[in-house]
């Protein structure tokens, strides 16, 4: 696995259990239906984490639902937050 993909899921480690369910860190896949779901059903918090990792993952933003920092700022709690600051510090792109 190379350093983006490691940084990346070092990140990925700190999200919501349904949003790390989504990627496979041995296939180096994402599993977009399941992101989509919680994209679509899941809480605030949800929705925004699964947002921001679909977002990186893909290297670019959702057309239809992107990850918008300043929306996600409120439903976020600190912890979630700090995994957005620590990749706006130092982003990888897998």
């Amino acid at each position: 696995m190379n350093p983006e993909m490691t940084r990346f899921f070092a990140l990925l480690g700190r999200a919501p259990q349904s949003v790390q369910r989504c990627f496979d860190r041995e296939k180096c896949w994402m599993d977009g239906v399941a992101l989509e779901h919680i994209v679509g059903h899941g809480s605030s918090g949800e929705r925004s984490m699964a947002r921001f990792f679909r977002d990186v993952w893909k290297g670019q933003s959702h057309d239809q639902e992107p990850f918008l920092l300043i929306d996600a700022h409120g439903p976020l709690d600190r912890d979630y937050r700090e995994i957005i600051a620590a990749w706006i510090l130092d982003p990888c792109w897998p």
